[in-house]
């Protein structure tokens, strides 16, 4: 199973109606085609200054502070994330940061060994998959984005946070395991989450700001529970899609 996303998770109740914006929510990635004008995702490649290369400065000491002061550290928290950089420091990887590495800390409730156990394997099922080059090698086909949508609501939840929201509820579940297989399945959903991820990186640059959390909606309304709970083939692929 691929490693889940780190992100925290909230009901769709929660989210409905808490957006700081006083519009309509307005999907970021539509299931119908937006005119140019309305568009609000970013262009589908994926440039370096999204996904560079780890920096050999990017544990420094100001990179560190930043983290830190960002996050709100005590002295002990400060310390454990130290050293997890230093042990970290063979991995050349983009997401080798402290604010990412901060992330597996947080999962693991800053048990150092745990945490980095945890991000080694990150980094190489991403590595031996090629995941950070998908969004820009790869478009998923035109029937799988209208099957099985995903987005990000335009605004942000009564956190500060954004909310990207998938549609399971609208996917035929049987019928595209039949039509596109397994691993398009995965390979698609792989590449929804990739292209946000993307996308959420430009928005805060663009804006100069920062987000602690992702919000994520399942929304699973419409989904046919009888045709799904017996297949055990879609049960299986749908835990790896999630």
């Amino acid at each position: 199973m691929a490693p889940s996303m780190n992100a925290t998770i909230r009901t769709e109740s929660i989210c409905r109606g808490c957006l700081e914006s006083d519009d309509e929510p307005v999907l970021i990635f539509r299931e119908k085609q937006q005119s140019k004008e309305s568009a609000l995702s970013p262009p589908l490649t994926t440039h370096s200054s999204v996904f560079p290369r780890k920096p050999v400065d990017v544990w420094s000491d100001e990179s560190i502070h930043e983290t830190v002061s960002f996050w709100e550290l005590s002295p002990a928290e400060t310390k454990i994330s130290r050293d997890l950089g230093r042990r970290l420091e063979d991995l050349d990887y983009h997401q080798n940061t402290p604010d990412n590495v901060l992330r597996f800390l947080l999962a693991r409730s800053f048990k150092l060994h745990a945490a980095e156990r945890m991000f080694r394997k990150m980094v190489a099922w991403r590595m031996a998959h090629n995941v950070a080059s998908i969004p820009k090698e790869t478009r998923p086909h035109q029937e799988l984005l209208d099957r099985y949508p995903g987005a990000v609501l335009q605004g942000r939840d009564k956190d500060g946070d954004l909310v990207f929201v998938s549609r399971t509820g609208s996917l035929d579940g049987p019928g595209t395991l039949r039509r596109f297989g397994r691993e398009q399945m995965i390979h698609y959903c792989i590449w929804l989450r990739e292209f946000i991820c993307e996308w959420i990186v430009t928005f805060e640059q663009e804006h100069g700001m920062k987000m602690r959390h992702r919000a994520i909606i399942e929304d699973q309304h419409g989904l046919p529970l009888l045709h799904v709970i017996p297949n055990r083939p879609l049960l299986s692929a749908f835990g790896e899609m999630l």
